[in-house]
């Protein structure tokens, strides 16, 4: 019995060990886990948000709330990417969403009187952001 418990503890070490060596090679998080990680939250948002600016006429209010709980999202994932050729531009999309966020829902709090023009300005920000996140993610 005592060889047994042994044996079964040394190959736990042993594969312990291994997995240690293995996450040290990679470096910690990959490329290819980071852009993963910021694709799950999304997808997962995406569905809402674009459901909410379709009705955005008859509910801006609600729009401009899915809008702002999808970038807190996104924060959040951007906040747990450690890839160094990913982080830097997985924060600029989050504070380019962040801010296109802050300029839609002054828009959908008073569409009359809101300056457009930053709000247009903050969504090309944001998408020029997002398509250099995705270039990198997908090289």
């Amino acid at each position: 019995m005592k060889n047994r418990t042994k044996t079964m503890v040394s190959g736990l070490g042993a594969v312990a060990i291994t997995t240690l060596l293995l996450t040290g090679c990679a470096g910690g998080q990959s490329k290819i886990e980071a852009c993963n990680s910021i694709a799950k939250t999304v997808s997962s948002a995406s569905t809402e948000v674009s459901s909410s600016m379709s009705n955005f006429q008859s509910d801006p209010t609600g729009a401009a709330k899915s809008m702002k709980t999808m970038a807190a999202s996104f924060k959040t994932a951007a906040g747990k990417v450690t890839q160094s050729d990913i982080k830097p531009l997985a924060d600029k999309a989050a504070a380019a969403m962040d801010t296109f966020s802050s300029d839609f829902t002054k828009l959908a709090a008073d569409p009359k009187t809101a300056d457009t023009s930053a709000v247009q300005a903050s969504s090309q920000k944001m998408s020029d952001t997002f398509t250099a996140l995705q270039k990198a993610c997908t090289q």
